[in-house]
């Protein structure tokens, strides 16, 4: 009865000891974000066109967070185009950013930068990505409603030691099960400007 005894107060401290552990670990990430070493954040966001790969990073962290690298670990094997394209978020809309040159490794020309979250009463910085293929989507990506995607973000966070951060991201679809709540039309490509013709006027 005694050794029976000792396993039961064994069992219930260590039932009493997983609650705590889990309000300890709570604890530090909330610590974490309000003093502002809480990691950057991923997500993959649904579309309306299956040729449109698109994505938002959010930096929750006060250092800056330069992004060398995205990649695809999984996901409909298609052509990319070579151009990253960013918008950034305002208190508004959504604004036109940047181009970015990518390479096929995913690896970035330069970075993309994303600044600190210093001003607590402002919101983080936070910017969407939109990579775009190059074929018809209609001749491609019939079957990638069906593909689960994977994404890898490496970055850097600045700082007096800079700190490599590996983020990570799934969804079991790029198409939204809904096409009629939003997001990005069927992919077009972009139509050629043509030269302007110059007049030269004549003198009199």
């Amino acid at each position: 009865m005694s050794a029976l005894g000792g396993w039961a107060a064994v069992t219930t401290a260590l039932l009493t000891l997983v609650p705590v552990f889990l309000q300890l670990r709570e604890m530090k990430r909330q610590t974490a974000f309000i003093v502002g070493d809480e990691l950057p954040s991923v997500e993959i966001l649904t579309n309306n066109d299956h040729a449109v790969y698109r994505f938002r990073i959010v930096n929750w962290n006060r250092r800056a967070f330069l992004i060398n690298q995205i990649r695809w670990t999984n996901g409909p094997q298609i052509d990319l185009e070579p151009r990253l394209r960013t918008d950034k978020v305002t208190d508004e809309e959504l604004k036109p950013d940047k181009h970015y040159e990518i390479q096929v490794d995913g690896r970035i020309e330069g970075w993309v930068p994303l600044e600190g979250w210093e001003n607590r009463s402002r919101r983080p910085d936070a910017k969407f990505f939109w990579r775009y293929a190059m074929q018809d989507p209609d001749m491609t990506f019939s079957p990638a409603s069906e593909l689960p995607v994977m994404l890898e973000v490496t970055g850097t966070l600045a700082g007096d030691v800079q700190r490599s951060v590996v983020l990570r991201a799934e969804a079991p679809t790029l198409v939204d099960p809904q096409p009629k709540r939003g997001g990005p039309g069927p992919y077009t490509k972009p139509k050629r400007q043509r030269p302007r013709r110059i007049k030269f006027l004549k003198r009199v």
